[in-house]
């Protein structure tokens, strides 16, 4: 187990990294790794929130679910289940949708203070 986490910590070393830091202009000796080891369970639902929209920057939370392991996200291609929220408010979600309510009612734990607040008060 040490040596994996000892691979893990030195990701931060390969080529394809480093070119992103030279890329974004970051100082990569000011970056540090953390592990975290703990049981895997094997997940119903795993997804992704965003806290900006990666796509446009617009100050709105996403919210992507897909069945099963989030691999199937990263690795397969697997096109997730998307909601967008809006100053505390569900503005697109899909059509039909397996996964459970109780999900998506927790989009607002992840928002930030700003993605909640109204930028047009009337």
């Amino acid at each position: 187990m040490i040596d994996a986490i000892i691979r893990i910590r030195n990701q931060t070393r390969n080529l394809e990294v480093q070119k992103y830091f030279e890329y974004l202009k970051i100082n990569d000796r000011k970056i540090q790794m953390a592990v975290i080891i703990q049981e895997m369970v094997p997940p119903k639902w795993s997804g992704v929130v965003f806290s900006q929209n990666p796509m446009t920057g617009a100050n709105e939370l996403i919210m992507e679910i897909v069945p099963g392991e989030g691999t199937a996200l990263v690795q397969n291609g697997i096109t997730p289940e998307r909601w967008v929220f809006q100053h505390g408010n569900c503005v697109a979600e899909p059509d039909i949708s397996d996964v459970p309510m109780r999900l998506i009612q927790m989009a607002p734990l992840f928002s930030t203070k700003d993605n909640l607040k109204d930028e047009n008060p009337d």
